[in-house]
This record gives C-alpha cells, sequence and structure tokens, in this order.
C-alpha cells in the first residue's frame, strides 16, 4: 500500500492536471472581445449597416466579439473618430471615404462627378475586386482598414432659401467636404465651398454662418435638417459611398476563424445594404416632405450646364495628382466596365 502522504500528491497533481486542462479549454472560449463602432448619423442605412454588423458577428463567433454602436457623433467628431480608430480607442467608423484623405488623399477618388450612372452603377464599380481591395488598404499604414462598403447616395444641398437654379447659389455659402474635388465643385457652380465636419453644419446654418450644406438627402433627412433648411435641391453632381473602417491592429489579433468572419460579414453586408440604400432614399423624401420641406430638382437645362462645368474635374484633379492618379484611373475603368448599354 503507498503511503498516505504519496496518496495525497498524486490525487494534488491530479487536480491540478484536471484545472490546467479545464483552463485551457474553457480559456480561448471564454476569451472576448469588445469594440465599439461609432458614426455621425443615425436611423438611416449607416446606423442600420452598424446595427447588422455587430449582431452578425456576435452570432457567429458565438459571443467572442461583442459590439456596441455609437450613433450621432457620441464618439466625438469625424477627425476624433478618425483618430480614434487610427490609435485603437475604437474599433470602428461608419463614414463617406473622403473625410479620410489626411490619411491618403486618394481616399477622394469617389468623389468625382459624372461617373456613375446609379447607385447599382456605382456600387458594382466600387465592389470590383480591382479596385476595392487596393481602396480598402489605403490606410493600412495609418492602422486603418477598410471592412465593408455600401453605395450610399449622391448629394444634395439643403438650404435656408429655394435653389431653383445654378444662379442662386452664387456667393453663398454652403458646407462641402474637405477635398480639392468638392472645393473645385463649388467653385465652378459659383458658391463657396465651406469644409465643415458633419455634426457641426446642423448649428452653423441655424445661426447663419452657413447659406446651406451639400450632403445625402438621406442622413439630413434623419438628423432633422428640416427644422432649419426648409428647401432642399436634388444635385446628384457626385456620389457618396459608405464605408466601415477598423482599427488594423485589433483585426489582425483575432484568431484566424474570427478574423474570417468579421471580413466575410462586411463583404457580405455590401450589397444588402446598398439595396437598402436605394429604397431609403424614396423613404427620405418623404420624410423631408413631411417635416415641411419643398424638393425642388433643376431644369434639364440648368442639369445640363452642371454636367458640363463638373464632368472635367476628376481628370484635372484627380487624374493628374500622382496620389490619387492610380486608383482614380482604376476606378473609371470598373466604371467603364460596369456600366449597362443604353
Amino acid at each position: 500500500m503507498k503511503p498516505l502522504s504519496s496518496l495525497r500528491s498524486a490525487t494534488a497533481a491530479a487536480l491540478i492536471g484536471a484545472v490546467a486542462v479545464a483552463w485551457g479549454s474553457i480559456g480561448p472560449a471564454a476569451a472576448q472581445s469588445e469594440i465599439k463602432i461609432g458614426l455621425l448619423t443615425i436611423n438611416e442605412p449607416q446606423h442600420w449597416m452598424g446595427e447588422r454588423f455587430i449582431a452578425e458577428i456576435e452570432k457567429r463567433t458565438n459571443g467572442r466579439i461583442k459590439g456596441k454602436l455609437f450613433p450621432a457623433g457620441q464618439l466625438g467628431s469625424i477627425p476624433r473618430q478618425i483618430e480614434g480608430v487610427q490609435l485603437g480607442t475604437q474599433e470602428g467608423f461608419i463614414t463617406p471615404p473622403g473625410f479620410l484623405q489626411g490619411v491618403n488623399e486618394a481616399f477622394t477618388v469617389t468623389d468625382a462627378p459624372g461617373m456613375f450612372d446609379d447607385l447599382d452603377h456605382a456600387f458594382r464599380a466600387i465592389s470590383d475586386p480591382s479596385f476595392r481591395d487596393r481602396w480598402h488598404a489605403l490606410g493600412a499604414h495609418a492602422n486603418v482598414i477598410g471592412v465593408s462598403a455600401y453605395a450610399s447616395a449622391f448629394n444634395s444641398i439643403a438650404s435656408r432659401e429655394p435653389f431653383r437654379k445654378i444662379s442662386d447659389m452664387a456667393g453663398k455659402k454652403i458646407r462641402v467636404l474637405a477635398s480639392k474635388t468638392e472645393i473645385e465643385m463649388a467653385k465652378r457652380l459659383g458658391f463657396a465651398g465651406i469644409p465643415m465636419s458633419y455634426n457641426e453644419v446642423l448649428p452653423a446654418i441655424q445661426q447663419g454662418t452657413l447659406d446651406g450644406a451639400l450632403s445625402a438627402h438621406t442622413v439630413m433627412a434623419t438628423s432633422k435638417f428640416a427644422s432649419v433648411t426648409k428647401y432642399v435641391t436634388y444635385m446628384a453632381a457626385s456620389f457618396i459611398p459608405s464605408v466601415l473602417y477598423m482599427h488594423k491592429t485589433w483585426l489582425d489579433k483575432l484568431p484566424q476563424a474570427d478574423r474570417e468572419v468579421v471580413l466575410a460579414v462586411g463583404r457580405e453586408l455590401e450589397r444588402p445594404m446598398t439595396n437598402e440604400a436605394i429604397k431609403f432614399a424614396e423613404e427620405a423624401w418623404k420624410i423631408w416632405r413631411a417635416d415641411g420641406a419643398e424638393i425642388i430638382q433643376l431644369s434639364a437645362a440648368d442639369r445640363a450646364d452642371m454636367v458640363k462645368k463638373l464632368a472635367p474635374i476628376g481628370d484635372e484633379i484627380l487624374g493628374t495628382n500622382p496620389k490619387t492618379k492610380e486608383l482614380y484611373e482604376i476606378l473609371k475603368a470598373a466604371a467603364l466596365k460596369h456600366k449597362k448599354a443604353s
């Protein structure tokens, strides 16, 4: 018979081994990654994209990744949230790519006027592998990676006074993105383009600092711009995509299976969210009207004049800049490839 001390040692060793096995089996499974995703808008496709993305990755990872969405600028201004993704203080940010021009000027290539016939055409072009992979990797050097993108909207101008003709905009102060493309668009249409973060725009219009804002009518509708701007002129001068950007280091450190889930969910959401955006574009006009705003369509003559003035901007600005030229030409080729025969 073994001595009592030996039995105790064997029992202790067995217990330690059992605990180690149990810990090893539950340790990785219990590991959980919590993510924060921010956006500036609310109750529209960008918001819904964030909700669906989080719900789906939570489901497919069995809760190993948990997410929380912060709409309406709860995590701060656009520059602050871009910086947050770079530093990892937040894991995701949903925004039009033009706002990341400080990270890489090539993010602005989708701003080129007149490139797409409609949102479906725009989606087919930006999701073409020749463009999509390079586009999403533009910010990798700054720890920012694109995960999902959809065709959001064409732009409109919400204003305090009616802009029934392009000439009505002359001399007005209208918010634009800070990109060279949008600033030049404003110049050629005769108004002063004032770069400003989206969350600052409505107060600026209320205070009279701005006369209007160039943005998507969809996001402005749910942000209640009609409380101040009783007119919205449909421009369709250029296209606005929406992209989910994530902190690259966080993504790279995920277990391979979870990383693949995140990337797969991002890609799978692109077509459904584009369809949702196309559908919501009509619903948003109803919101504007219900809030007492007038929807203005430019005359055929005015629209033709606008197209003539704006069409050369892409080639002149994006096509001659060494920092944007290569990706711009790739996008042009994708747009031509996916253009439906008339």
